[in-house]
């Protein structure tokens, strides 16, 4: 399940030309749903604090995923 507040914030990532995708668990009630990957060459921080969330940077590696 993925709570409506998140299929906005997905939509308007969309709509923005981003891509997402939720990982982790979803939600059956509230407004949080795991961690939602976005792929982007622009920065996401300003979008994502207007819907009250916080980023962390990934970085894709040859040896998998580290934090920035």
């Amino acid at each position: 399940m993925v709570p409506t507040t998140i299929q906005k914030f997905i939509s308007h990532l969309e709509n923005q030309g981003l891509a997402a995708k939720i990982c982790g668990a979803g939600s059956i009630h509230g407004d949080k749903a795991g961690i939602v990957l976005i792929a982007s060459l622009e920065d996401p921080t300003p979008l994502c604090r207007g819907f009250g969330y916080t980023v962390e940077r990934v970085i894709g590696d040859t040896d998998g995923l580290r934090l920035d």
